[in-house]
């Protein structure tokens, strides 16, 4: 799955809906934002640019 939002939500309904776990197990899923190394649960956008090390080198990121 190209989609790493889609495959987190698909993994937490797997996992919700496995027979080994009681129902008041509560699931979450984050998706790991390699760029900025923050976490944030899927389709909900940590910031429009994402600074990376040659942008930071360059002094062209905007943060």
């Amino acid at each position: 799955m190209d989609d790493v939002d889609a495959a987190c939500l698909a993994a937490v309904e797997t996992l919700r809906h496995f027979p080994l776990f009681r129902k008041k197990v509560v699931v979450h899923g984050y998706v790991y934002e390699v760029e900025s190394g923050a976490l944030r649960i899927p389709y909900h956008q940590i910031e429009d640019r994402v600074d990376t090390a040659r942008e930071t080198a360059k002094g062209t990121w905007g943060g």
